[in-house]
């Protein structure tokens, strides 16, 4: 590290005069001997020096020890910061609270019988799972269909294999609709089921639009079985969007069966014990962490507390030098 020069050498190498007014200090040895040397700057780098040398001589123990725990203990504090931020967003991403059974919870909290429920809620509920279920058929029934105009022998023989495959569609809108299970508060459904809504809606528009491209008269006979022959482009995008549309409307109208249901049946939250772990984790971590820093903040104001000493006895030297210099030009030009 490049050595800087004092405040008080600085004023020397700037000036060359000795400041007026300054109270008379007593004469040291070493300062009375450098009055008469001619290059003054000279003079006061000598000065600088000798007040380091007797500065470090009695307290430089006790900085050097003080920059010497500070070094040690920077990489602990460092390494103990990133330890912290890991804790801390590990406390963020685990959630508080976790859905639970009522026997666990404790809470008096009771299902609403179906007898109680409100009309509406009723008779929409029964609706909307008659047209789920409607769906989930309607789009079994299409690729089995699918699967059977499409002359595969594997298919023709044996047409129990078709019907398996047939029911990958609604095990899959059904599956898509049970996501919600993992999602811990109902903001997090409510947006998902927005988004399943909103591709439903844009899947069913699309469909709509190659419906009409398929099928431009409203007076000619139209053969459903023409939607299972893959004769253009257009034909494969309608059987593929119906697919799923069928799908994503049976997941959709799931979610609004579950939305009406837990108005009379609420979830029961517990606290999470992974979030208790990690919170304790995280705040023992934090307690630890605090009083490294707390040390170290000492350490370091320690060592900047007497780096200013030495600072400050360095230019009461040199500032005494300037004013006994001064004094001596003047006795000598007096005589």
């Amino acid at each position: 590290m490049a050595k800087t020069k004092s405040a008080a050498l600085t004023l020397v190498e700037s000036t060359g005069k000795a400041p007026q007014r300054i109270p008379r200090p007593a004469e040291p040895d070493f300062i009375r001997k450098l009055l008469a040397y001619e290059d003054v700057e000279a003079a006061a780098r000598l000065v600088t020096e000798q007040a380091a040398r007797l500065w470090d001589a009695k307290h430089g123990d006790e900085r050097t020890r003080a920059q010497e725990l500070l070094a040690d203990l920077n990489p602990r504090y460092k390494r103990s910061t990133e330890e912290l931020a890991k804790l801390e967003k590990r406390q963020a991403d685990t959630p508080q609270f976790v859905r639970a059974p009522h026997a666990q919870t404790g809470e008096d909290v009771h299902k609403v019988p179906f007898s109680d429920w409100h009309t509406k809620d009723k008779i929409l509920i029964i609706l909307i799972v008659l047209f789920a279920l409607l769906a989930l058929a309607l789009g079994a029934g299409n690729v089995f269909a699918n699967l059977m105009s499409s002359g595969n022998p594997v298919f023709l023989e044996d047409p129990w294999l078709a019907m398996g495959l047939s029911a990958l569609l609604p095990i899959g809108s059904v599956a898509v609709k049970f996501a919600t299970n993992f999602m811990a508060f109902d903001a997090s459904r409510r947006l998902y089921a927005q988004f399943i809504f909103a591709l439903t809606l844009a899947v069913l528009l699309t469909w709509t639009v190659l419906f009409a491209i398929n099928f431009d008269g409203v007076g000619a006979s139209i053969s459903f079985d023409s939607l299972l022959e893959p004769k253009t482009n257009t034909n494969t995008a309608l059987v593929w969007t119906q697919l799923a549309a069928e799908m994503l409307a049976g997941s959709a109208l799931f979610l609004a069966a579950e939305h009406i249901y837990v108005k009379y049946a609420p979830d029961y939250y517990t606290q999470n014990i992974d979030y208790i772990e990690v919170k304790r984790a995280c705040d023992e971590h934090k307690k630890a962490h605090d009083e490294l820093s707390n040390k170290r903040a000492e350490l370091f104001g320690r060592e900047r507390r007497l780096g200013d000493e030495r600072e400050a006895e360095i230019n009461e030297q040199v500032a005494s030098f300037i004013y006994l210099r001064g004094r001596y030009r003047a006795a000598s030009d007096f005589s």
